[in-house]
């Protein structure tokens, strides 16, 4: 496809890998918002070191930089990398759970704790599910 450049389906594209989800376009707000959601309930570190290491592929710098391999450091000595693994007999990160009570009335806090507090996702459900498309 690349060297082609010929268009495909959200069909085919589903089943070649290319895209994760393929939903009507009455779902997709919906899917957006808890995938926007799920990804605001991540230790924002872990996010911030996610982008950056997204950045440095695209733009073709990343060669296991000692920065890059920083940030890998960094994620996995963090203490919410500790409190995450600590966590999950529990089901929930004791940093998400306190943004979440200390949010309670939307003043003051992020998008991510107002969300975290009012949006609470049925255990288990970590991402979003793919759907076959349609």
């Amino acid at each position: 496809m690349l060297f082609t450049g010929r268009r495909v389906s959200a069909r085919e594209a589903y089943e070649c890998g290319l895209v994760n989800h393929v939903l009507p376009a009455g779902q997709l707000d919906a899917a957006a918002r808890e995938l926007a959601i799920s990804i605001a309930n991540n230790a924002q570190s872990s996010v911030r070191g996610a982008k950056r290491i997204i950045a440095e592929l695209i733009d073709g710098s990343h060669a296991e930089s000692a920065e890059t391999r920083a940030l890998y450091d960094d994620a996995f000595s963090s203490p919410e990398f500790s409190e995450g693994c600590a966590s999950l007999p529990r089901k929930a990160p004791a940093w998400l759970l306190k943004a979440a009570s200390a949010g309670a009335d939307g003043a003051g806090t992020s998008s991510a704790s107002r969300y975290a507090h009012t949006e609470r996702r049925p255990a288990g459900r970590n991402q979003l599910q793919p759907k076959a498309p349609t």
